[in-house]
């Protein structure tokens, strides 16, 4: 918006009230005073005009081994929705990962990448460990707090498997005849 006082009232005016109309960033200006730092701060508006075709967010790989019903994944899948429904522009981004980073099991969301060529943005969602043990103890059904408890639980599980192989053929020949042997060790 070309203004002879751009820091005016009546230009301030004038850019909000053509902002709102459209939907887009206004800045007032004096062209005929225009500086190299006008020039990008104008440069820089106009990139964050640029469309989003896609928005790739990251989760951490352990997600996926989740059912899709569980209830953290529909959880998070939902917080992903609601937070890019009205993400258009590049500009829009910020806010994305304002929402992203509203939910208590959300420990950071971050912009990792944006390319304004494709129109991609690329999002890291890291989760609060506590969720992640959360979930261990869950599948578990132990209870797991830490690095620690898992690797001692790991341990434990590691031996029972151990043990199993030993018996495994005895057990499933009485699962089927009635009756199995088993070797001494």
């Amino acid at each position: 918006l070309n203004s002879a006082d751009p820091h005016g009232d009546t230009a301030t005016s004038v850019a909000r009230e053509i902002a709102t109309k459209h939907n887009t960033a206004v800045m007032p200006i004096n062209c005929e005073e225009l500086s190299g730092e006008d020039i990008k701060e104008i440069m820089n508006q106009i990139l964050m005009e640029f469309p989003i075709e896609e928005i790739r967010i990251a989760t951490p790989c352990w997600l996926n081994e989740l059912g899709e019903d569980h209830k953290l994944r529909n959880e998070i899948l939902e917080c992903v929705k609601n937070a890019v429904n009205d993400a258009y522009n590049i500009r829009d981004v910020k806010g994305v990962v304002t929402e992203l980073n509203k939910p208590d099991f959300v420990d950071n969301a971050d912009i990792i990448r944006t390319d304004l060529g494709q129109g991609t943005v690329n999002i890291s969602l890291k989760l609060c460990d506590s969720i992640f043990y959360d979930c261990i103890s869950e599948c578990s059904g132990t209870e797991i707090k830490n690095d620690e408890m898992l690797l001692k639980y790991l341990r434990d599980v590691a031996t029972m498997k151990k043990e199993y192989e030993h018996i495994k053929d005895a057990l499933e020949s009485v699962r089927q005849t009635g009756y199995g042997i088993v070797s001494p060790t």
